[in-house]
């Protein structure tokens, strides 16, 4: 699911910065600049302009004249934490959001979310689709909106395109027949009604538009099926079984079948035996198919947001992101969807726009660490708004330095804020012993079934997992121990020879976290002192 925000009036980068605060409260002189960020769901790295398969001119366009964050991440791989922790730049261990189940607000009552900031600020907010998740409890309604189109016809809309879509993937050609009955289609007119209606009252306004795609089901055009049928070379994984020597709890299926529909409309079906089963060729590159139509189809939509900023006279004006909520497997590794702690759960695309400072080249791509609970603190300093209170808890660090030296330069490697990107996902235990991903008893009440929690730190070079016993009474990681024993699974993957973005034909294949090498084992304790540091008790690193 997509997201924009766009917030109104035009300012210089002079003019933003007379901004002052007077006995602590904000003195705008100036009007509110426009701000607009789509959120995509399900979106991995896949774009034209990062080399991948997919076809997207209108993202490959607005690229070319943003900064691109080769190193973006998300905290947590599936939806509605991630979203959380984006919205209100917290980790899933600070506001105890780790799945689905819980609303954000019953244990972070006085919590103040992104949209929700730039509305105390002045801001006509406006949100459309899926922005928080599909609930009403979490859309925060009453807290962080103006107005708010969550466009729940479009969750019907999935459940009638695959009824079976919680027990499987499907990949269909057959049921879409006109973009204007696309559930995105309808979600970005939303979005654009609600930026015209700001620029008619001369509001300034925060847009924010949620899309549905590419998550499942993958349902898209004909016309769009045929032309990656004809004109698309679609790239497979090099490798279809989990990575060598990965433990056990690292690994899961979240789809036990998929089906994928050929050119010639014929269903293929395939269900999961064992992670270790891989699906064949054939099979993965029609299912494949399927996620890069429907991300074609986003990409038409985000288009047509593109055209609405410049129809209503603010595209010189208007700070633009693009992101998404976290990553996602098509048959890489053996594995789909998300739920996990690898690279291809957690690196997401980032897109940043502000028109005062355009980077210095075209596609220029920033080496610096960013984490989606960045955006908060970004985004307020790129708006010009004052620093949010400390007493309100907000993680991360404003990314608007690196966006500032970018405008100065043309050098990919710059001063950054942060070396580290975190992530983390949770595993429950089963009666026998065993880990399951999707675990029953995890959707009744994860907290007392979480077996262990998997943290991982990714720096420009490696990515080390530790998984850590979890202590369902105190809610929290258990340490003790730690990290010498097999209680302690580890993870250690090398990207040093990842391509450009090194995301689509580079999986981690190999877990090396066991290999006896001195070189290695200095990677392995400097990586994990900083994960423990990180997440770990003081004890452990102090």
């Amino acid at each position: 699911a997509q997201e924009c925000f766009v917030c109104g009036q035009s300012v210089s980068v002079k003019e933003r910065n007379k901004r002052k605060s007077i006995g602590g409260s904000p003195m705008i002189m100036c009007p509110l600049p426009p701000l607009f960020s789509q959120i995509s769901d399900d979106l991995r790295p896949v774009m034209g302009y990062m080399g991948g398969d997919a076809v997207t001119p209108h993202l490959d366009k607005f690229a070319a004249s943003a900064v691109t964050f080769k190193y973006a991440y998300c905290q947590v791989g599936v939806c509605a934490p991630s979203r959380q922790s984006l919205m209100f730049a917290k980790r899933p261990d600070s506001s105890r959001i780790w799945d689905f189940g819980i609303h954000y607000r019953d244990v972070n009552a006085s919590a103040v979310s992104l949209p929700q900031y730039f509305k105390q600020q002045g801001y006509y907010v406006h949100g459309a689709g899926k922005t928080f998740h599909d609930d009403k409890a979490n859309f925060d309604i009453g807290y962080s909106w103006t107005e708010h189109k969550p466009d729940l016809k479009g969750f019907k809309q999935l459940k009638d395109l695959d009824r079976d879509m919680h027990n499987g993937l499907t990949a269909t050609r057959n049921r879409i027949w006109s973009e204007e009955q696309y559930m995105d289609y309808i979600i970005a007119s939303n979005s654009i009604n609600g930026m015209r209606h700001a620029v008619q009252h001369n509001t300034s306004f925060f847009a924010m538009c949620g899309f549905r795609k590419p998550h499942r089901p993958w349902g898209g055009l004909p016309e769009v099926f045929r032309m990656y049928d004809h004109n698309v070379t679609l790239h497979l994984p090099p490798r279809l079984t989990p990575p060598e020597a990965a433990p056990t709890v690292a690994l899961g299926q979240e789809i036990p079948s998929i089906r994928a529909e050929d050119a010639e409309g014929n269903y293929m079906v395939y269900r999961t035996r064992d992670i270790w089963d891989p699906y064949p060729p054939a099979f993965v590159e029609e299912a494949q198919k399927g996620y890069y139509v429907v991300t074609t189809m986003m990409d038409r939509q985000f288009g047509r947001l593109l055209a609405a900023v410049e129809e209503l006279g603010v595209a010189d004006n208007t700070i633009i992101v693009f992101t998404s909520d976290h990553g996602y497997h098509l048959g890489d590794n053996g594995m789909w969807s998300k739920r996990h702690v690898f690279e291809l759960d957690n690196r997401v695309p980032l897109i940043v726009y502000d028109p005062d400072l355009r980077p210095a080249a075209p596609y220029t791509t920033s080496l610096a660490q960013v984490e989606l609970l960045d955006l908060f603190k970004t985004l307020a300093d790129l708006a010009g708004l004052p620093a949010p209170d400390a007493s309100l808890g907000i993680q991360g660090v404003s990314m608007a330095n690196v966006i500032h030296s970018h405008a100065a330069t043309s050098a990919a490697v710059i001063p950054a804020p942060k070396h580290y990107s975190f992530s983390q996902f949770m595993r429950c235990k089963e009666a026998d012993g065993t880990y399951d991903l999707v675990s029953p008893k995890c959707s009744d009440d994860f907290t007392k079934w979480v077996g262990m929690m998997g943290y991982s730190v990714r720096s420009s070079e490696w990515r080390l997992t530790l998984w850590v016993p979890w202590d369902t009474d105190q809610a929290t990681g258990n340490w003790t121990g730690c990290c010498a024993s097999d209680m302690f699974p580890m993870e250690l993957y090398d990207h040093r020879q990842d391509g450009d973005f090194g995301l689509q034909m580079q999986p981690e294949l190999v877990n090396i976290a066991g290999v006896d090498d001195p070189f290695l084992q200095n990677v392995r304790s400097e990586l994990l002192f900083v994960l423990m540091q990180q997440f770990g008790p003081a004890s452990l690193w102090a």
